[in-house]
């Protein structure tokens, strides 16, 4: 896919004016555009999102690439609302489209690019007066949507004879790494419909937000890959139980349990001995048997 909300191609730390903003996007914003700005065209949705430095939004920059980002909403008009603005950044976690992330000064007529980012998670929650939407950014350090689908497609499209039990290579640069990981966790999640994949629950919070992880069958510490055949999704419990050692999976994919622990094997883990692992929906993005084995065998399951 070619980078189609741009005009003429972004570098990072890049600075525009108001006016090269417009030119860059084909947009008008005004005097200093704020906040977040939906765009759709005949290519697609994408989002023009500006962190301002200033007395109205607390934004947080973390050092890990982390932003938390406080949704659009006046003070003085009460609690914030999933209305167009906020409601695209909601759709943005599961609906992939390009969000470009600018940073300013209150009153200067100056933006700096920051590259594109993904929506990791939202809450919505009181800020001591009101109730607010706080939406977790991951900073992916990568300035155009096509660089971005061309790493994406490594995880979402893998090579069948691509190995997924591998030492993480020196080679990945950190932007490559983070769009592996962002890819990775949104494909799984997809593939098994937001719903655990052992136990068949999918839970939501009130605001509509998913419960379900998705978990690396061979952990990304022992070198197991972001390849979507090395996951699958589990609840918070579950997820938990399964890097644990808990439980783990036979060749044919059934729930197979920790039975020989001197701790006694909780209830919620027990009840899925013989459970069969859902079914992803792309049969090819199936869990590989290579990264199953080597979950079994890093736990102390009999083969």
């Amino acid at each position: 896919m070619v980078d189609f909300a741009l005009s003429w191609p972004l570098e990072i730390g890049e600075r525009l004016s108001q006016e090269e903003v417009d030119d860059v996007f084909s947009a008008n914003f005004g005097f200093q555009f704020k906040g977040i700005t939906p765009r759709t065209r005949d290519e697609g949705k994408f989002i023009i999102l500006n962190s301002n430095a200033g007395e109205i939004y607390d934004d947080q920059h973390r050092d890990d690439g982390t932003l938390i980002y406080e949704g659009e909403g006046k003070e003085e008009k009460g609690d914030q609302s999933s209305d167009y603005a906020n409601g695209a950044l909601i759709e943005a976690e599961s609906e992939l489209r390009p969000i470009y992330l600018f940073t300013s000064e209150e009153g200067v007529d100056e933006y700096e690019y920051e590259g594109l980012v993904d929506v990791q998670n939202y809450r919505y929650v009181s800020d001591g007066s009101r109730m607010v939407y706080k939406f977790e950014l991951q900073k992916l350090g990568v300035a155009s949507w096509e660089e971005y689908q061309e790493m994406a497609e490594e995880v979402s499209d893998p090579d069948e004879d691509s190995p997924l039990l591998i030492d993480n290579d020196p080679e990945y640069t950190e932007s490559r790494r983070r769009v592996r990981s962002t890819t990775f966790a949104r494909e799984v999640k997809q593939q098994y419909d937001y719903t655990c994949a052992v136990c068949g629950q999918s839970r939501r919070t009130p605001t509509g937000h998913p419960e379900v992880e998705a978990a690396h069958i061979y952990p990304k510490s022992e070198g197991g890959d972001d390849d979507v055949r090395n996951g699958i999704a589990l609840c918070k419990l579950h997820h938990w139980a399964f890097d644990s050692g808990w439980f783990s999976l036979t060749d044919d994919r059934t729930v197979t349990v920790n039975e020989w622990s001197e701790r006694e094997l909780p209830e919620e883990v027990a009840s899925l001995a013989g459970n069969q692992l859902l079914e992803p929906k792309s049969l090819d993005k199936v869990p590989d048997q290579q990264v199953i084995e080597g979950h079994r065998e890093l736990h102390g399951f009999e083969s």
